[in-house]
């Protein structure tokens, strides 16, 4: 019994300990963040932000639009192929009637 006390006593020591550890990160954080805010951005910083976010957003579109061509040709070409496929087994099957 005596090491169980014990035990349930480290054990809420140490959740003590990580408690208050987070309760700094926290605290840290947003000191951080209060800091970052009342900091105001410069002109240049402001356009190179503006200028990054539309690079970004075009290349994004630019993604898309390759997956969705790239998705439409492989669609295409296995349309082809299994129309090919099927001709080959039928001109095979029409010349051995024939035969």
């Amino acid at each position: 019994m005596q090491e169980r006390r014990k035990e349930n006593k480290l054990w809420h020591e140490d959740l003590q300990a990580h408690r208050e550890e987070e309760n700094t990160r926290t605290q840290e954080i947003l000191k951080a963040i209060a800091h970052l805010e009342t900091k105001s951005m410069t002109s240049e910083e402001k356009t190179y932000i503006t200028l990054a976010m539309k690079r970004e957003a075009r290349r994004e579109t630019f993604q898309t639009a390759v997956i969705q061509k790239t998705t439409i040709s492989l669609i295409w070409a296995m349309i082809v192929g299994f129309g090919y496929l099927f001709w080959e087994v039928l001109k095979n099957h029409l010349q051995s009637l024939l035969k």
